[in-house]
């Protein structure tokens, strides 16, 4: 019986309008029947379904003259527009649209609006709004979202933006924090990985490839004394025209220098990883390099000896063997001896007096020994996907990987200016691009992940630019030129944890992207009349992200899917 209420009540309104018509069709109110085939001989002639009402209403308080070709037109005009209220503001109206995907109104009033109204409407629009019913919204706008409440409207200078939704990331195994207080619930990283450690080892995983891709990266000071003996030599000699020709080169250590100083990397620090890299890459101990074997060789040729201070050293060595615990200790693919053996020899190493006072550069290296036989036994691993260039840190790493390949997009922001590039921001992109062999980086993950990068500077600085050069990223995403069958199922391998409908969801990296953008921008539309109403021309830019990026719904089986509009 429910089923069939929606077909009555359809029955019943076109029976009612219907009886309308005729009525005004058969009175005297219409003076003059105009039709593309002449004179109507009968009412039953008339298709009654497909006549405005409005329009003849209208015909009839101007004349009486009706055009039924006219009536036609603009039943069909009529039809692909909300149906008005004929309310005393006339701003009143039904959705055509899924209510259900709509969302919900407006948590607070929309800002008073300065504008020159009739003597019959100022009387109506200076009417202050009932208490009763704003107290009812407030509260009916409570129960969706504990977040916000609509009866109080703060200045928006004084309101925090909402936090970006994470991307689910797994947490890394090194990031321990320590509950200092049970009461106000504040932590403090006692050891492992902190965000400093990520972004300094960005940079030497960015110099590494650098220089084990033949590039030369001298530093500062070398330059320095590279020009000073130009200077007290006076003579353009030969030698001096083919340093000139090799402009290229010095033009890598200039854009690594400005890397250096946007990352905040020390010179000092900077100075002797460059060194070591370099010796290691004369060497050519590795066919390919990965992580591990950065650290590796960097923990077996850096002293205490080749830092300012102390204290430096011990962080930096405390950082390596964390990047070995990360990546090795809890892979997967271990026995239980081997990870006992890794976590023996990595507490030997941050044993300050044992590493660095003790023992000898022979008995570092047999300490090394057991962590560098299990990292040569993981990286012959082959890859899932088949993808060129894939090994198995590609997958098995992707929580650390990603985000140091996101510290490395940073650096395209000022550090000064935050809502602007640095001049070098396309080169700097381009020596990102020798990071991807070892941190796993397709072109469309790249999209994505700088996209992503974009998106939370914007957020961070309102800078409206940002905004639109993210959008023009994600679009590249969704043109799929750029990734095949393999890649794409790479890249839904990469699993991002987060919550949706009150349960955990498992998505894709492209995916979690998507979502946490979308979630942002559906926050900020919910609530409009704050967040766009000193800056109304963001809105459409919000509005064309969340077209791009989509909106996550549930599937009939209950899988999560995302679903896009066009831009």
């Amino acid at each position: 019986m429910m089923e069939e209420q929606p077909y009555l009540l359809l029955q019943r309104y076109r029976r009612d309008r219907r009886n309308l018509l005729e009525f005004l069709f058969s009175s005297s109110l219409i003076k003059e029947l105009r039709t593309p085939a002449g004179h109507v001989t009968s009412l039953r002639d008339l298709d009654f379904d497909n006549l405005s009402v409005d329009y003849i209403l209208h015909s009839i308080k101007s004349g009486g003259v009706v055009d039924i070709s006219e009536a036609t037109k603009k039943y069909f005009d009529e039809s692909s527009y909300p149906v008005m209220i004929q309310s005393q503001l006339g701003d009143s109206y039904f959705l055509l649209s899924d209510p259900d995907m709509s969302g919900s109104p407006p948590r607070r009033a929309p800002p008073p609006i300065d504008v020159n109204r009739t003597a019959d409407n100022a009387s109506y629009s200076s009417r202050q709004p009932d208490p009763l019913i704003v107290e009812n919204i407030g509260a009916s706008m409570d129960n969706f979202s504990p977040k916000y409440n609509a009866t109080t409207c703060t200045p928006l200078s004084q309101v925090e933006d909402v936090n970006i939704p994470p991307l689910g990331l797994p947490c890394l195994n090194t990031a321990c924090f320590h509950l200092l207080s049970p009461l106000i619930h504040t932590f403090r990283i006692l050891e492992g990985l902190s965000d400093d450690d990520l972004q300094e080892s960005a940079y030497e995983i960015l110099l590494s490839s650098l220089v084990f891709s033949g590039i030369e990266v001298h530093t500062v000071e070398d330059r320095r004394k590279e020009k000073s003996s130009k200077f007290l030599s006076g003579l353009k000699t030969k030698r001096e025209k083919i340093n000139q020709q090799s402009q290229g080169r010095g033009r890598h250590s200039e854009l690594v220098d400005t890397i250096r100083i946007q990352m905040q990397i020390s010179e000092a620090m900077d100075a002797c990883i460059r060194q070591r890299l370099t010796q290691l890459a004369g060497r050519r101990i590795w066919e390919s390099i990965d992580i591990p074997k950065i650290s590796l060789g960097l923990l077996n040729s850096v002293f205490k000896s080749d830092f300012l201070n102390e204290k430096s050293y011990i962080h930096w060595k405390s950082r390596q063997a964390s990047i070995l615990e990360e990546l090795l200790y809890f892979s997967a693919n271990l026995e239980a001896y081997e990870r006992e053996t890794i976590k023996s020899s990595l507490s030997k190493i941050r044993n300050s007096k044992e590493w660095d006072i003790t023992m000898s550069p022979s008995e570092r290296a047999e300490v090394l020994l057991p962590i560098t036989q299990v990292e040569l036994k993981l990286s012959s691993l082959s890859g899932k996907f088949s993808i060129q260039g894939e090994t198995y840190c590609w997958t098995a790493g992707y929580h650390l990987n990603i985000r140091l390949y996101e510290k490395l997009l940073f650096g395209v922001f000022d550090v000064l200016d935050e809502g602007q590039f640095i001049e070098e921001s396309n080169e700097l992109l381009m020596l990102n691009k020798l990071t991807w062999c070892i941190l796993g980086i397709t072109q469309k993950m790249h999209n994505a992940l700088y996209g992503w990068v974009l998106f939370q500077q914007y957020v961070g600085t309102n800078e409206a630019m940002l905004l639109e050069h993210a959008l023009h990223e994600l679009q590249k995403v969704l043109s799929g030129d750029h990734a095949d069958q393999k890649e794409e199922q790479y890249m839904d391998s990469l699993a991002c944890s987060r919550q949706y409908n009150g349960s955990e969801i498992k998505l894709g990296l492209v995916q979690a992207v998507f979502f946490s953008i979308s979630s942002w921008c559906d926050d900020k539309l919910q609530d409009y009349h704050l967040h766009f109403s000193r800056e109304p021309t963001n809105f459409s830019r919000v509005m064309n992200l969340m077209s791009a990026v989509g909106i996550l719904t549930s599937g009939d089986s209950g899988d999560i899917k995302v679903r896009f509009a066009a831009v």
